[in-house]
């Protein structure tokens, strides 16, 4: 391939995307009116399309091509199976975003993006405001809000009005609700606009042209996240780290540090949102978690941390089994091949298209798909009592190094799901969502289990 081309879905993805490229001297341009063929990163087919305004386009006809090529390349080839490290990594799939790979050499018409201006109506005294859920951005303007006292409700289903439409996921900020505890609620509104480079944009009436009108149980009251992260004994550094590393740098919240010996004294009333990275856990912290979640704390199992709830009481998932072969192999393999893997059951880091459930809160703002770095071949039963947000299907597996085996076995199953248990809920996220810090979209993913699942 000689250029890609990424679609602009996300604006805020797309500017992330290009930070990283611009750090690593990668020319890219925008827009264009040309129509052409190439290989689809979602679909895996050849297909036309045509470059719209602010599509990010990248000739690799330039001197830093050989990394912008393995950044890019939708196909990963290996000549050697025997890899200690992920085997994909192409960026669109890790910021979420579509792309094409073609076969000519093209450039875009725009050095920048072209920002959308939109007109906000000013209206002395809206029934609410509305913003949108797309970014990380929007979750730190988010605990601005409730740092203010504000009260934030969310839009599980969408609406219109007038020619506007409003995305499920959107915020909403009811004036009366709130302008008793907030009297410059208007003004600390566009103040927050102006710094997070945002827009609250006002609503006149409670009723909408199409949709449920304002007053709907679709519209309920965000909890104010309480978060603390599980550290410690059984817990894996590197996970913590990693957990740690995002509340600090990147979403500038502040979160409770709690050693797994001291669960026993959870207090509902100051944590409601507890992390647990990937570790290993003894049955009495389940056993302790158990009521706090049933009083309506929220517990987010990440990654191998699911591990150590299968099977326990109050936790309803299962691990997908298969049934074992019955037949004897011969051992043939000879001393000069100790060191190499066995392919057929390997699975180093390769690369899966998730299915979502876009109606769910957990998968707000992400699409019809999510895609996931799978380096292990952990999957579940999908839960009988609960929502399956993120299940894998046939034919979900997309690039990387995966050996057969491996592939039959994440044909069908679940990944990411929520399950209610009394006041509370359990979110199963069973992937490393957070990566490395550079799966982007798996920072979204994470934030909607802190924010937006009640």
């Amino acid at each position: 391939y000689k250029s890609y081309v990424v679609e602009a879905q996300n604006i805020d993805g797309l500017n992330k995307l290009g930070s990283l490229l611009k750090k690593n001297i990668i020319a890219y341009t925008f827009g264009g009116d040309k129509t052409l063929t190439g290989y689809n990163f979602e679909t895996q087919k050849q297909e036309t399309f045509k470059i719209e305004r602010n599509d990010l386009v990248l000739n690799l006809q330039q001197p830093t091509a050989v990394l912008a090529s393995v950044l890019f390349e939708p196909q990963t080839v290996v000549s050697d199976s025997n890899t200690y490290d992920i085997t994909a990594w192409a960026l669109p799939y890790a910021y979420g975003l579509n792309a094409y790979a073609v076969k000519e050499a093209i450039n875009g018409s725009f050095p920048t993006i072209a920002e959308k201006k939109e007109t906000i109506p000013n209206i002395a005294n809206p029934y609410a405001w509305a913003m949108s859920w797309s970014a990380i951005r929007d979750a730190q303007v988010l605990a601005e809000l409730q740092k203010l006292k504000v009260k934030v409700r969310i839009t599980e289903e969408g609406f219109t009005i007038g020619s506007k439409v409003y995305k499920p996921g959107s915020l909403l900020i009811y004036r009366s609700e709130n302008e008793k505890t907030n009297k410059d609620l208007a003004k600390k509104l566009n103040d927050l606009a102006q710094q997070y480079n945002t827009s609250f944009y006002p609503i006149a009436s409670g009723y909408v042209d199409k949709g449920k009108d304002f007053g709907s149980n679709v519209y309920p009251i965000l909890n104010t996240p309480k978060i603390a992260v599980v550290t410690g004994q059984g817990t894996s550094s590197l996970a913590v780290g990693a957990v740690w590393h995002f509340f600090e740098q990147e979403l500038n919240y502040p979160i409770t540090m709690i050693n797994t010996q001291n669960l026993t004294s959870l207090d509902i009333n100051k944590i409601n949102v507890l992390v647990l990275p990937e570790g290993s856990y003894d049955e009495r912290t389940t056993e302790r978690l158990n009521a706090w979640v049933n009083a309506g704390g929220k517990l987010i199992l990440l990654d191998d941390a699911i591990s150590s709830f299968i099977g326990k009481k109050g936790y309803d998932l299962k691990k997908k089994e298969y049934p074992k072969k019955d037949e004897k192999v011969s051992n043939d393999r000879i001393y000069a091949e100790k060191d190499k893997d066995d392919l057929q059951n390997s699975i180093p880091g390769a690369i899966y298209k998730v299915n979502l459930d876009q109606s769910h809160p957990l998968a707000l703002g992400l699409g019809k798909y999510y895609y996931t770095l799978k380096t292990d071949e952990r999957i579940y039963e999908p839960l009988e009592n609960g929502w399956n947000v993120g299940t894998l299907k046939p034919n979900s597996y997309l690039t990387g190094v995966a050996g057969d085996n491996v592939k039959k076995k994440l044909e069908n199953g679940l990944l990411y799901g929520v399950q209610k248990s009394g006041r509370g809920s359990i979110v199963y996220l069973g992937t490393d969502v957070l990566f490395r810090a550079f799966w982007e979209n798996g920072k979204q993913l994470f934030t909607n289990a802190l924010f937006l699942v009640n």
